[in-house]
């Protein structure tokens, strides 16, 4: 019975110093990603995402329209309009999906979108157990060699307790599952808008056909009153002045 209650005791206390472990290991590099943010030339922090045991940093510059994704070992910045498409992916299977209306437009990025993405090489699963090893939020960008850019949300691998497997926690019900899969929904929401702000600069910006008039007939009325807004919200803060609110009213209103 002594025995039994020391190997309890000491399995507890190793325990409790794996986990302080991973605490420090995950705080300490949450800290150095921050570093490595602040030495990105003139990036001014707006809003940022945290990965799970900080696997990653998120930070957008909404002033400057940037994105800086920050690893580790790595790092890329990138602009809002470079962002063509954003897939969600459990394993190799596509969740859900958005592309740019830009898309249609551009024969170049339509060439870059149409390419076949690289395999994300999922864990390999039990024979017999439905399990999801990995949760990816995949951004496709206009530009570089490798358009495709993963976020793991969630990853069975490398993000439970410094990539042991001894816990069964990669099932539907995991606790870093749930989180990820959240995380996953956060950063879709995010490119979503950044999709939305860039096509609504687009639709501004494109002289149409008759016919793109027509496909674009519901989405431009409502364009021109968001714009409406902003400029009454100018000129009650004296930003504008009365002859000049008519002339930018006039200016979008052709």
């Amino acid at each position: 019975m002594d025995f039994l209650i020391g190997f309890i005791l000491l399995f507890t206390v190793f325990i409790l110093i794996l986990l302080l472990s991973i605490h420090l290991k995950t705080r300490n590099q949450g800290r150095f990603l921050f570093d490595k943010l602040k030495h990105i030339k003139d990036f001014s922090l707006s809003q940022f995402i945290m990965g799970q045991q900080n696997s990653f940093l998120l930070a957008v510059d909404k002033e400057r329209e940037l994105v800086a994704y920050i690893l580790p070992n790595s790092q890329i910045v990138f602009p809002y309009e470079s962002v063509l498409r954003i897939e969600m992916l459990e394993d190799d299977v596509i969740v859900s999906e958005r592309v740019s209306e830009r898309v249609g437009h551009n024969s170049s990025f339509q060439e870059v979108v149409s390419k076949k993405p690289y395999s994300l090489s999922p864990l390999k699963k039990e024979d017999g157990k439905s399990k999801v090893a990995q949760v990816v939020m995949r951004i496709t960008l206009s530009k570089g060699e490798n358009p495709w850019l993963p976020i793991y949300c969630f990853n069975a691998k490398t993000q439970l307790f410094g990539g042991s497997r001894t816990l069964d926690l990669t099932n539907m019900e995991s606790q870093m599952y749930r989180k990820g899969k959240e995380m996953a929904y956060h950063l879709d929401m995010l490119f979503s808008k950044i999709i939305d702000r860039v096509d609504e600069e687009y639709l501004k910006e494109r002289v149409f056909s008759e016919e793109e008039k027509e496909i674009y007939s519901d989405a431009i009325p409502k364009l021109i009153a968001d714009e409406l807004e902003k400029l009454f919200e100018l000129k009650i803060k004296g930003a504008l002045s009365p002859e000049e609110f008519s002339q930018q009213k006039k200016k979008l209103l052709e």
